[in-house]
């Protein structure tokens, strides 16, 4: 099918020059990709054919020395199970891997296959607007829609496309913030969909939910479900493999190889190993730092709030990382970056999904002028990369693969927003599945509630203490509870309490729940309603919710 790459005459920098028609399953790029000091001009170097290969290491260490300095290859994902890169690249910088020792073979999908189908199932960015819209007219309490600024188009008057980001909190009192954003890439179709499927989420339960209800109430959510209109709504007619924005002063080599990349165009590091300084490349980190209106959306959003999280959606690699991506010291970081880092992953797999790998960005490739850096760097953000999906799902997997992708990401999501009041909390157990238990119940009656406390992804220590709060998780304590089993002695405890009606009090009610492990470590929350009406208490009979879970 076609690929998308227009034939004909593309205005540049350097001239006016032609380009090839462009070949089945082949690329066309002007100029060498290796050791891009200089950029050449087509006249001077002539047409490039790209392909997709694979890349095959041994280690991380081989990894990084095969995509180090001097090459800025385009990494379209790196799989860690098979230990394989995929990349586009030149048939000439295939060779040169392979002539340092590097196995490197053609993919298959530079053998006639489609390398992206645009499924209308897909949101375009017409009906993420209208949706957001909706949603902020729907639920106008606790939902309101902001536009972060123009696109490079528009602000070229030759569209008419805006970033946009939906809020979500209840009442206008400080709360904890957390940023949500994806399609940094335009190709990477499937993380609208996550960041909308989040936003509906918490719009949609609540009131209904325990969870989703006290998330909203007492967090502040900002979520920017397309970074990078420009490039999506070129994805969605048929530029396949769009990557940067549509700056088409910056990489004149027609679609989709001109324009800057978002993701390497941050102040932070900005033009230092790990992007190009090659405009048609894709890694090109533009003209000077910040330079994009699309860059300069994200970093007035992130200087104006204080976000204690930030996660960037990406496709694909089944991963989660975190700073650095410029440098592969990690000794100067904070270490909670690693400890959430790696839990995240671990409740990937929580659902029954795949469990996602945990790893520091530098670790994989450096990266420089990245929005994880320079967030971490300027304003201490606790900031994660999820490259969802893997090798085998591509950029443009089934519409039917995004539930998946939603029950493996969801619980890592809601999870962030559960211990953004306290990221220490990382540290501790987790807490699922609280209930109440009653029926109709006299003044005097009583209601029995449990929950699960697990400590088994945090090193296994014992659980020592489970407390009980009503509506609002204090500092001082709670309401002790006990394990059902009648001692302490386990890294995974159910633990009871039993209340009057009386001390919950009339209304609908939220409890929360939480464990301490043996090291003095609390950790998540987990919620559920009751409703006690006058003299009764009943189940509000409602879905129960634990510290990102998804059942």
């Amino acid at each position: 099918m076609a690929l998308g790459l227009r034939s004909g005459w593309i205005r540049r920098k350097f001239g006016t020059i032609a380009v090839l028609l462009l070949v089945p399953a082949l690329f066309l790029l002007p100029g060498n990709q290796n050791g891009r000091a200089s950029s050449p001009t087509l006249a001077s170097s002539g047409p490039s054919q790209l392909s997709i290969f694979r890349l095959y290491f041994v280690d991380d260490a081989d990894l990084r020395q095969a995509l180090g300095p001097p090459n800025a290859f385009d990494v379209l994902g790196v799989d860690l199970n098979g230990r394989f890169a995929v990349l586009l690249i030149t048939d000439d910088d295939a060779e040169s891997l392979r002539a340092g020792s590097y196995r490197v073979e053609l993919d298959e999908r530079s053998a006639g296959q489609s390398l992206l189908s645009w499924s209308a199932e897909y949101y375009t960015y017409d009906r993420m607007l209208a949706e957001l819209t909706q949603l902020t007219a729907n639920y106008p309490s606790i939902a309101r829609l902001y536009d972060l600024g123009p696109t490079w188009k528009t602000t070229k008057g030759e569209a008419g496309r805006r970033v946009w980001a939906l809020r979500i909190r209840r009442g206008d009192n400080p709360k904890p913030q957390i940023l949500f954003d994806a399609d940094q890439h335009a190709r990477e179709i499937v993380t609208p969909e996550i960041a909308m499927r989040l936003a509906k989420h918490l719009l949609e339960n609540y009131g209904r939910d325990a969870e989703a209800t006290y998330l909203v109430d007492n967090r502040d959510v900002w979520i920017v479900p397309m970074v990078n209109p420009d490039g999506h709504v070129l994805v969605e007619g048929g530029v396949s493999l769009k990557r940067k924005n549509d700056d088409t002063d910056n990489g004149g080599c027609g679609e989709p190889y001109w324009g800057v990349d978002i993701n390497r165009n941050f102040p932070y590091r900005w033009s230092s190993p790990g992007a190009d300084s090659y405009p048609c490349g894709e890694t090109y980190y533009g003209p000077s730092a910040g330079s994009e209106p699309e860059t300069q959306a994200l970093m007035r959003l992130i200087d104006d709030n204080s976000f204690m999280f930030l996660m960037d959606y990406h496709s694909f690699g089944n991963l989660v990382l975190w700073p650095w991506g410029y440098t592969d010291s990690g000794t100067d970081l904070d270490p909670r970056l690693a400890a959430t880092g790696a839990k995240l992953a671990q409740l990937t797999a929580r659902s029954g999904g795949t469990s996602y790998s945990p790893i520091q960005g530098s670790q994989l490739y450096l990266t420089s002028g990245n929005l994880l850096d320079w967030a971490y760097a300027s304003k201490s953000v606790l900031a994660y990369t999820t490259e969802i999906g893997s090798s085998g799902d591509w950029f443009d997997p089934p519409y039917a693969r995004v539930d998946a992708f939603w029950a493996e990401n969801k619980p890592p999501a809601l999870y962030l927003l559960n211990i953004a009041d306290d990221p220490d909390r990382v540290y501790g157990p987790e807490t699922r599945d609280a209930r109440a238990f009653a029926g109709s119940v006299a003044p005097t009656g009583t209601i029995a509630i449990t929950a699960t406390i697990s400590d088994l992804g945090n090193g296994g220590q014992n659980i020592v203490a489970a407390e009980l709060f009503v509506d609002t998780a204090g500092a001082n304590g709670g309401i002790a509870m006990t394990p059902v089993d009648g001692t302490f002695d386990s890294p995974s405890e159910v633990v009871q309490v039993t209340l009057s009606a009386a001390a919950i009090g009339v209304g609908r009610r939220t409890l929360l729940v939480r464990g301490q492990d043996a090291a003095g470590n609390w950790g998540s929350l987990s919620m559920t309603f009751v409703r006690v009406e006058g003299a009764s208490a009943a189940f509000f009979p409602l879905v129960s919710k634990g510290s990102g879970g998804s059942r």
